[in-house]
């Protein structure tokens, strides 16, 4: 007596194609499950005995053998139980249809019979699919998010029981759709752009930056607004296509967290850790890799603040990520890959009392404290970093109330963002490229001798300089426009010097 299904187990942020193999065979009574399964699996044997007891339904004295193949990948994931049960339900004749081919089964059984939700649903299903997969019985809690895979059928379920009626009668038990509150924007629960006051040029920067997804870091004195600045990026972000969210969902639901929110409320991520964070939490890992901060800010934001209090070492493992926009985990026998096409925005003092290069207070730190404090960042970290902001202190007369001290907004700046993002689509859509007027081009080569740019830098400047222009609506690149994006690389300066 045999039977086969197919199914799917997690790899990370991919799902890898499974069979699930059931013979009953004579022999002494057993029940064991071959082909490299961890702890989690070998236990639901357990949990499938003592589900099938509960719905009076008896295993016969035989031998019973379950085989996850291919037998060269370990199996891992108590969503396999409800695949498993439902081959020895096949064998029992206790179900009467085909099962191999077009059904797959997703879900946790507890003691009791009840299924129970499962992580990385829509990984999972986007297997299925591409193996040819036409339905799918999984648990009802992940029916909403997995409703988002088009193209395979889908059946929610509760309990083991409600799996047999439905093969057997084909009646299918309604599933309730998530709720959520509706949550506040950053602009509504903290603060506006209207409040930060004399900090223009760095406003500009940062609409700069979040129109053409450029790193940016904002460097200066204490208390000038740099962690307002940056902390409340989400309130300007444009919300995620359904592409973008599908993607972040995916990675937070294998990873165990709510991908349902992402897709619903299409928010892009905005991922702010402590610099007391480890290694493996920031960039992912783990004797299981599960993706880390750099991950899970993908399509979104990640923020540091204060920059220069990280480990140097775990700065230094942001530029493959930076650069390739993916990290890759690996491990004996397997290798996991997470996408990081994230903006990094971070803020830092120069020094330990903050004021080393402050017009308007004398730094205390010794020139070795300094040095230790800017060689955190790495030339070849720097050069990843798009845009170098120095945020200066504010005069009081600034900070006073006055109808004449003109600030940018967070609805402007919304607008700036939105309208960017939409002329660089445009153009990227077209596949037609900005061009550099004459006289731009000779301001860009005089920057670059004069800065002593990298070609990599020099590159970033030539992005950032498409960028503005496609801000202010122009079909080239004008010399201001350059001279503009030139000197968010004049700060770099600063850790040279040390």
């Amino acid at each position: 007596m045999y039977t086969k299904i197919k199914s799917a187990i997690l790899n990370g942020f991919e799902g890898r194609l499974i069979d699930i193999e059931s013979a009953m065979t004579a022999g002494l009574p057993s029940f064991i499950i071959i082909g490299l399964p961890d702890a989690i699996v070998k236990e639901s044997t357990e949990r499938i005995r003592a589900a099938l007891k509960y719905y009076k339904i008896t295993l016969p004295p035989r031998r019973i053998i379950i085989n996850l193949s291919p037998a060269g990948i370990r199996k891992s994931g108590a969503h396999l139980d409800l695949g498993i049960v439902m081959t020895l339900l096949k064998l029992l004749n206790v179900v009467k249809f085909q099962l191999e081919g077009d059904y797959s089964f997703l879900g946790e059984l507890t003691l009791e019979g009840k299924i129970l939700p499962l992580n990385g649903v829509l990984v999972l299903l986007e297997t299925l699919k591409k193996a040819g997969v036409k339905k799918v019985i999984l648990p009802a809690g992940n029916y909403e998010e997995g409703s988002y895979v088009e193209g395979i059928e889908l059946v929610p379920v509760t309990a083991l029981d409600d799996v047999i009626r439905y093969i057997n009668d084909g009646r299918v038990p309604e599933s309730p759709l998530r709720q959520y509150e509706e949550d506040k924007l950053a602009s509504e629960s903290g603060v506006n752009y209207s409040e930060i006051k004399g900090q223009e040029s760095a406003k500009r920067a940062v609409a700069i930056a979040l129109s053409g997804c450029h790193n940016l870091l904002l460097i200066g004195p204490p208390g000038t607004g740099k962690t307002m600045l940056l902390k409340n990026t989400p309130s300007l972000l444009p919300v995620l296509s359904f592409e973008e969210s599908m993607e972040v969902a995916k990675v937070y639901g294998a990873s165990g967290r709510d991908g349902l929110y992402y897709i619903k409320k299409k928010r892009p991520p905005f991922r702010a850790p402590h610099h007391s964070i480890g290694r493996a939490a920031l960039v992912g890992g783990g004797s299981r890799p599960q993706p880390g901060e750099i991950a899970l800010a993908n399509k979104g934001v990640l923020f540091l603040d204060e920059l220069s209090e990280f480990k140097g070492e775990f700065l230094e493992l942001l530029r493959e990520p930076l650069e390739n926009k993916e990290m890759v985990i690996s491990r004996l026998g397997h290798r996991v890959v997470y996408p990081t096409d994230f903006i990094l925005l971070a803020a830092m003092n120069p020094c330990k009392c903050g004021y080393y290069g402050s017009e308007m207070k004398t730094c205390t730190c010794t020139p070795s404290t300094v040095r230790r404090s800017l060689s955190k960042l790495s030339k070849p970290l720097l050069d990843r970093i798009d845009m170098i902001v120095w945020v200066n202190d504010v005069e009081i007369e600034v900070l006073r109330s006055n109808p004449n001290n003109r600030s940018l907004t967070t609805e402007e700046l919304k607008e700036m963002i939105r309208d960017g993002r939409q002329r660089i689509e445009s153009v990227t859509a077209s596949k037609d490229e900005i061009e550099f007027e004459a006289e731009s081009e000779r301001v860009m080569q005089h920057g670059y001798n004069t800065l002593e740019l990298s070609p990599r830098t020099y590159q970033k400047v030539i992005a950032i300089s498409r960028t503005i222009a496609m801000m202010d609506d122009c079909v080239t690149v004008k010399s201001h426009h350059v001279l503009e994006a030139l000197q968010y690389r004049k700060v770099e300066k600063l850790f040279r010097g040390v």
